[in-house]
């Protein structure tokens, strides 16, 4: 069993699953996209957003594209 922190999980999905099962030790600063199949084995810190299957959270990023950097990044809409 792992730890996530500042990571995003949101507009993925596998045939039936919507974004990530797993059992994570949830590290703070997560953007989950929904709580479809999301259990973490600790209370989520405050610092976590978790949408939910009617209302779910979007992180509205662009395709990875030269954005006036070195490296390519998303953009935010």
């Amino acid at each position: 069993m792992g730890g996530i922190g500042n990571t995003l999980v949101t507009d993925n999905s596998a045939d039936q699953y919507t974004n990530v099962i797993m059992v994570p030790v949830d590290l703070g600063w997560n953007y989950i996209g929904d709580d479809d199949i999301w259990f973490v084995c600790n209370p989520s810190p405050s610092s976590t957003h978790i949408g939910t299957v009617p209302a779910p959270l979007h992180a509205q990023l662009g395709p990875l594209a030269q954005n006036g950097s070195g490296m390519p990044t998303h953009a935010t809409h």
